[in-house]
């Protein structure tokens, strides 16, 4: 579980947009719209200028159809865990 956080971690670093509409995919309960729109990774409005709702931006991400395999770190292995 620590290794796909940390891989989470590092991704939402090297590619925000994909690991954010990732998240959102995977995780809608807890992912953060004011995030993923601060990003990019979902509009802020419609092209008539109203509000998207949440339903909306779900639909929205899960559109791109992002997978683990389409993020740069797939996996972070560890030779060794000390916890101090």
């Amino acid at each position: 579980m620590m290794a796909r956080e940390v891989a989470l971690v590092i991704n939402s670093i090297i590619a925000p947009q994909l690991t954010a509409i990732y998240i959102l995919q995977q995780q809608p309960a807890t992912a953060d719209l004011q995030n993923l729109e601060r990003i990019g990774a979902i509009p802020k409005e419609t092209s008539t200028g109203k509000k998207i709702t949440n339903e909306a931006a779900r639909a929205a991400a899960e559109f791109w159809n992002i997978t683990e395999m389409d993020l740069p770190v797939q996996a972070v292995l560890f030779s060794s865990f000390v916890m101090q």
